[in-house]
C-alpha cells in the first residue's frame, strides 16, 4: 500500500493540469497518477480540491520536488485579481478553474518539446514512452514497473537508429545532437532547482536557441514549463488563433511580435493566460 503524504493546495485541478499539453509523462491507474519524470517517479492522488496526496520514488518523501513541480507556492488569487478585466481569460477561468502550470525539469522539457514539433499530443506521449523504455531507468514500485524519462547522459550515449525506434522521425537527430552538446558541456543549460535563478529570460533564450531542434516556440515552452517564467506565451497554432480571434491581432504578425504583445498585455501572466485560452479555443468555445 502506498504511504502517501498530504499537501494543501488552493483550487487545484490535478486531472486537468496533468492532461494539459505541458507534460507528457503521466498516466492514471484507477484514481492514482504516476509521473515518470526525469527527477524520478512521482505518485499523486487528489481526494479533494484543496488536498493532494503524494509520494516520490526512489527518493522517498521528496517534498521539495513536489512543491516545485506542482508550484504550490504560486499566488493563484493574484493571477485572478490581475487578469479580471480580461473577458476572454475570465471566460476560460470559469470553465477551467484549477488549471495550473507545472515547474518541471528543463532538460526533460527540452527533449519533450523537440519531440512535440509538428506532432500531436497522443503521438508525443507514445514517443516519450518508447524513448523511456529504450534509454530510461526502469524502477519497480508497488509491484509495478515504470521507465523514467531518460537522462541526458543516457540519450547522448545512444545512436540515431536507437533513438528513431521511439517513432520520433526526423527529430531523432535533433535529440541526439542536443543531448550530446549538453552532456559534453559544450552548451551549459542551467539546472533546476536553484541554478537558473540569476539567469534572465533573454540569457536563457539565447542558450536554448543554440540547441538543435529548439526554435522560438520550443524555447518558450522550456521557459514557461521548465523554468517557471510566468510572462512567456509559447505561440503555437492554437495560441496564435487566440491572439488573432479573441484579441484582434493582425494575421501577418511574426512570432516575436505576437510574443511581445502577449508579454505586454497579459498583466505579467502571459504563460498562464495563454495556457487557459489554449484549452478554451481547442474546445471551440
Amino acid at each position: 500500500m502506498i504511504k502517501f503524504n498530504n499537501i494543501t493546495v488552493e483550487d487545484y485541478d490535478l486531472d486537468l493540469t496533468l492532461r494539459s499539453g505541458q507534460t507528457f509523462v503521466w498516466d492514471k491507474i484507477d484514481d492514482i497518477w504516476f509521473g515518470k519524470t526525469l527527477d524520478g517517479l512521482i505518485i499523486l492522488r487528489q481526494p479533494s480540491t484543496n488536498v493532494i496526496e503524494w509520494q516520490t520514488f526512489p527518493d522517498n518523501n521528496n517534498e521539495r520536488l513536489i512543491q516545485r513541480y506542482l508550484r504550490t507556492d504560486f499566488d493563484y488569487q493574484d493571477l485572478i485579481l490581475k487578469t479580471k478585466a480580461d473577458q476572454h481569460f475570465v471566460r476560460s477561468l470559469s470553465k477551467y478553474k484549477g488549471l495550473r502550470l507545472l515547474h518541471q525539469n528543463p532538460l526533460e522539457m527540452i527533449i519533450s518539446f523537440i519531440i512535440s514539433a509538428n506532432n500531436s499530443f497522443g503521438n508525443i506521449k507514445t514517443s516519450i514512452k518508447k524513448l523511456s523504455r529504450l534509454c530510461g531507468q526502469k524502477v519497480y514500485f508497488e509491484d509495478k514497473e515504470f521507465w523514467l524519462f531518460p537522462s541526458i547522459t543516457s540519450l547522448a550515449s545512444a545512436n540515431e537508429d536507437e533513438i528513431k525506434k521511439a517513432s520520433v522521425g526526423f527529430r531523432g537527430k535533433y535529440i541526439l545532437e542536443t543531448a550530446r552538446k549538453i552532456s559534453t558541456g559544450s552548451i551549459i543549460v542551467p539546472p533546476v532547482p536553484g541554478g537558473y535563478s540569476e539567469a534572465t529570460e533573454d540569457a536563457l533564450t539565447d542558450i536554448l536557441l543554440q540547441l538543435k531542434g529548439v526554435g522560438n516556440k520550443v524555447a518558450d515552452c522550456v521557459l514557461a514549463f521548465g523554468y517557471g517564467f510566468d510572462n512567456v506565451a509559447p505561440i503555437d497554432v492554437w495560441v496564435g488563433r487566440v491572439l488573432t480571434r479573441y484579441y484582434g491581432l493582425p494575421l501577418n504578425l511574426s512570432y516575436k511580435e505576437m510574443r511581445s504583445w502577449a508579454k505586454g498585455n497579459m498583466n505579467g501572466y502571459a504563460s498562464w493566460v495563454s495556457q487557459y485560452l489554449f484549452e478554451l479555443i481547442r474546445a471551440k468555445i
